[in-house]
């Protein structure tokens, strides 16, 4: 039965959209499908649901037309396509979209889309101060829905809001979600302000390349938040000043190593003024090129800094290197205030834009102090951020497999406080995989919730959780803690047993519980290493060793995913489209259990065993998407070794 995994299946169906009904519920990891009446407070949730008395749908039929915003995007394109797209499949009715200038009237019957003149005659804001960049608002008046939020991402996030509320619609994976089915759809009341308890929710994870399905997943994409400097996001502090173009003119705008600015100039005042003006036109052309509301100012990704008199000067001055730093992007932020409010070169007077620069490496440590209570103060207001200038702190050698409070993460978590001393906001960088070791376990499920939590407490806007960027698919669960990063980062207050037993159920179907059950074993050994052999969360540390899976584990693991398979087997005959999203969706987990058999176990089968298990392993890898076995390493460096 255990070769079963390790050889080649039959070839797995393509996999069409599935849908699937559940029962009412309240409104957390259940669906709520139009209850007569749901209400629910959680400060930045909130949610009131009343039954009218009249339709939205009746027998596949509806009245009403979609009004587009006003200023269309992307985000507007994708909104109206999901709505339309799931109303008709849930309902039969087809949306039709409204074309014409429509003033307000309770009697009409419309689905307005965002700032439009409908809205705006209707009295409908949707405050930026509440709703942020992302949050989502719904409301009935009249009989009128009111879908939107403070900028188009909002409003894609409130279209997803209302077919939760109104269908139930929940996603799990790219094939799988849920929507109910229903020819008659009352019209509800709707008062719904659902904000994100983080702002921006990017995502960097190779299995949800596809577009649609990050966005139903309300991911956010990097470019929507951040202006690229040429053509990059982050460590880009020599794309403002190329050293190609200026450094045999001015060999003091770059580091004693050369590999990173010099934010004193050598301590050379002309200099220095030409930097900064320079490195403002470079900004500005960014600023009128790209609309998103951040740039950052980040250093390379190297440990260097700048060892000249002048930045050791004010080092011993301010006790952090990043002290220069933080003063730079205070007099980049302030000239940029000034042009935008002045400019005549097309940039809005109010638009807003937020500079970002790294905590990470050289510049990690803050320059603060302590006060007699102990708690930590700027060490001068020099070193204080503008309102719109933020830390970006990227603490990439904690253990984050624990609690951010856990003796070896103390370190980062100190840190973590002293820069809310300086910035109003932070945005942070963590990560939930080990970058040298892709196909094995990184056991951090039972802290995701409670890191977030303390994230949340630090006043985190930007959470960028990072997984396997490269790698086109993930195993060991790591598409779960995917699923739970879109659910946690959302609010952080969700219950998590729920989320789990919600999760299981619907992506293994018969055989949830015995994948369940392997979930559970595989985070006990995990534990168990991390208790009794010094496994850590490092997230280079070499896991990918046999004395950490004897065979009799492995062994036991494959044991449970061939039960799995047995489960849904039935299905293959009664429902071959559900059968092959559900064997896909085992057969990614057996990717872990597979490699380590192969890497390790090898020579307990015959040469031929062996051979037909290597064919059938990089099969299920081109199949399933598996590309890299670490990061930037191809899969296929993993199998020619064996």
């Amino acid at each position: 039965m255990k070769k079963r995994l390790l050889v080649c299946l039959l070839c797995l169906l393509s996999v069409c959209t599935l849908v699937f009904g559940t029962a009412c519920g309240s409104a957390s990891a259940k669906n709520p499908l139009t209850p007569s009446v749901v209400t629910v407070d959680d400060g930045l949730h909130q949610v009131k649901i009343q039954e009218t008395g009249r339709n939205f749908v009746e027998n596949s039929a509806t009245d009403y037309k979609i009004i587009p915003p006003e200023k269309s995007d992307g985000n507007s394109v994708v909104a109206i396509s999901e709505l339309r797209m799931f109303v008709k499949e849930a309902t039969g009715a087809m949306l039709e979209t409204e074309e014409d200038d429509v003033e307000y009237s309770d009697s009409a019957k419309y689905i307005s889309l965002g700032d439009n003149g409908y809205s705006q005659t209707a009295g409908i804001v949707y405050d930026r101060e509440v709703l942020k960049s992302t949050g989502a608002r719904v409301l009935t008046k009249g009989n009128s829905i009111f879908i939107g939020g403070a900028g188009s991402k909002g409003m894609l996030n409130a279209v997803y809001e209302f077919l939760k509320y109104t269908f139930g619609f929940e996603v799990y994976t790219e094939e799988i979600y849920d929507l109910e089915k229903k020819n008659t759809v009352p019209l509800y009341d709707y008062d719904i302000t659902e904000v994100p308890d983080f702002e921006y929710r990017p995502v960097n994870y190779g299995s949800l390349s596809n577009a649609q399905y990050t966005s139903r997943m309300r991911f956010d994409g990097v470019g929507d938040i951040f202006m690229p400097v040429g053509g990059s996001y982050w460590h880009n502090t020599l794309k403002y000043l190329p050293k190609e173009t200026y450094q045999a003119a001015h060999p003091s705008w770059y580091s004693t190593s050369g590999d990173q600015l010099c934010f004193t100039a050598r301590g050379n005042e002309e200099e220095f003024a030409a930097m900064q003006d320079t490195f403002f036109e470079q900004l500005k052309s960014v600023v009128k090129n790209y609309s998103a509301e951040n740039i950052s100012i980040t250093a390379e990704d190297n440990a260097n800094w700048c060892s000249c008199d002048a930045c050791l000067a004010a080092k011993n001055k301010y006790g952090a290197n990043s002290a220069v730093l933080i003063k730079f992007c205070n007099e980049m932020s302030e000239r940029l205030d000034d042009w935008i409010k002045t400019n005549d070169e097309g940039v809005p007077h109010d638009r807003v834009v937020n500079i970002v620069f790294f905590a990470y490496n050289a510049t990690t440590e803050a320059p603060v102090t302590q006060d007699s209570q102990g708690n930590y103060v700027p060490v001068s207001d020099d070193v204080v951020c503008r309102d719109n200038v933020y830390v970006f702190y990227a603490p990439i050698m904690a253990m984050f497999n624990e609690s951010f409070l856990s003796v070896n993460n103390r370190f980062y978590y100190e840190t973590l406080k002293k820069w809310q001393a300086l910035s109003r906001k932070t945005y942070l960088w963590v990560y939930q995989t080990n970058f040298s070791a892709y196909l094995y376990p990184y056991n951090n499920f039972n802290v995701i919730q409670e890191n977030y939590k303390i994230y949340k407490s630090f006043n985190v806007q930007y959470l960028f959780d990072q997984g396997q960027h490269d790698n086109l698919k993930a195993t060991a669960f790591s598409e779960f803690k995917y699923w739970l990063t879109y659910k946690l980062a959302w609010n952080v207050n969700l219950d998590l047993s729920e989320l789990t037993d919600l999760y299981f159920k619907k992506v293994y179907g018969p055989a949830s519980d015995t994948m369940r059950s392997y979930y559970e074993d595989l985070k006990t050994h995990m534990m168990y290493l991390e208790n009794e052999k010094g496994v850590n969360g490092n997230i280079y540390y070499a896991i990918g060793e046999p004395d950490f899976f004897p065979k009799f584990t492995i062994d036991r693991f494959l044991s449970k995913l061939e039960t799995a398979l047995e489960q849904i087997q039935p299905l293959s005959e009664t429902d071959p489209e559900l059968y092959s999203a559900y064997e896909k969706n085992i057969k990614v987990e057996s990717m872990f259990p597979r490699t380590a058999m192969l890497s390790f176990y090898s020579g307990y089968y015959s040469d031929g065993e062996k051979a037909e298990m290597k064919e059938s392993f990089t099969n299920d890898a081109s199949y399933l998407g598996f590309t890299k076995y670490r990061e930037a390493h191809d899969i296929s460096g993993l199998i020619n070794m064996w």
